[in-house]
């Protein structure tokens, strides 16, 4: 009796073993870079209860540089170095056991890349009824959302709005001043 108690208990443990193991996932692919992040996507495994991705800059993964956990079907890997190439492969992992690795693909960081613009902007008087359009304007420069901002500011009259600090009301960053106050 023992022995056939046993032999179900094992061959059900089995059954379900078999049934829960995770499968590697398929068509691992990316999705998007910038020069310092890799996103990726894959077809979800039904059996899976997350994933596991690893990367490297070399074929065979050693040096592997990461592993990252996840329970959905993507990933975005942030920290990277820009302009460079990178091994990425990844598992299913379910309640019983980690599937194989996926088959692994290559993808590339981008450059820097930098948005610059360039404003010239003639300041009235104060007392003049298109003042009121100057923080409107400082809106629009900060919208414009570029990484390297050249302005040229002339003005009339001896009571003007400051630039800068139109800018920074306006939600942008007052961190990189290239000539003294007053200068203008």
């Amino acid at each position: 009796l023992a022995a056939a108690v046993f032999g179900v208990l094992a061959s059900t443990l089995l059954a379900t073993s078999s049934a829960e193991a995770a499968e590697p996932p398929a068509n691992l692919h990316v999705t998007g870079t910038t020069s310092f992040t890799v996103s990726l996507a894959w077809d979800p495994v039904v059996t899976a209860t997350g994933y596991t991705l690893s990367y490297s800059k070399e074929s065979d993964f050693h040096p592997e540089l990461g592993r990252k956990d996840t329970n959905e079907p993507s990933f975005r890997i942030s920290g990277l170095t820009r302009q460079t190439g990178y091994y990425v492969r990844v598992r299913s992992t379910s309640v019983v056991s980690n599937s194989d690795w996926s088959k692994p693909i290559r993808a590339t960081t981008g450059p820097i890349v930098m948005r610059v613009g360039s404003f010239n902007i003639k300041q009235p008087d104060k007392d003049t009824a298109l003042c009121g359009n100057f923080p409107a304007r400082a809106r629009d420069i900060v919208a414009s959302k570029v990484d390297v901002l050249g302005v040229q500011e002339a003005y009339q009259g001896s009571d003007r709005v400051d630039l800068m600090d139109a800018l920074a009301a306006a939600g942008g960053s007052k961190y990189a001043i290239t000539l003294p106050e007053g200068n203008y």
